[in-house]
This record gives structure tokens, C-alpha cells and sequence, in this order.
């Protein structure tokens, strides 16, 4: 959800379900870091992807009301996960 960026979900945050402010921030890199950890193997954060191409506008990755990815970001991602995928030079079997 839009929850890694001040200026996405806008609305959604503020339903009474969650009662957060339009400006509040809750990042899933710990989880990143955690996976990587884990698994001992690079984990592609998403986050990070769309922070790399984040603007001020409101709302221009995720949608104002559900936090969903908009088209942009959609495509973004899938640009994101073909080269990190391209790049990634481990066997299947690693």
C-alpha cells in the first residue's frame, strides 16, 4: 500500500479503520532487510523502486483512496523487476 510515501494513499490513511495522518510514513524495508537476512540472498525492494521515481505530486504511484499501484507504478515495477531479473546472474538451482 501507499503507506513508504507521504504524498500516496492520502485519503486512504485517513480512514477511521486507521486513523493515520495524511503525511504519515510506514517503510517495509525492515522486512527487506529481514528477507535478505533470512534467505541470505538480495531481496529487489519495491519500495525503494518507486521512491527512485517518487515526485511531489499526490497520489501519482497509488491510488488517494485504496493505496493500490496505479499504472505508472505498475509499470515501473515491471521495467524494475525485467532488469533486476536480466541482471541476476544465479542458477535456479542456488
Amino acid at each position: 500500500m501507499g503507506w513508504s510515501f507521504e504524498n500516496e494513499n492520502t485519503i486512504g490513511k485517513q480512514h477511521p479503520y486507521y486513523a493515520m495522518g495524511p503525511r504519515a510514513r510506514i517503510t517495509s524495508e525492515p522486512l527487506v532487510d529481514y528477507f535478505e537476512e533470512y534467505f541470505d540472498s538480495p531481496v529487489l525492494s519495491l519500495e525503494q523502486v518507486l521512491i527512485e521515481h517518487d515526485t511531489v505530486a499526490e497520489n501519482e504511484l497509488y491510488f488517494a483512496v485504496d493505496g493500490h499501484w496505479t499504472a505508472e507504478a505498475h509499470e515501473i515495477i515491471g521495467r524494475s523487476l525485467s532488469v533486476y531479473l536480466e541482471n541476476d546472474s544465479r542458477s535456479p538451482t542456488e
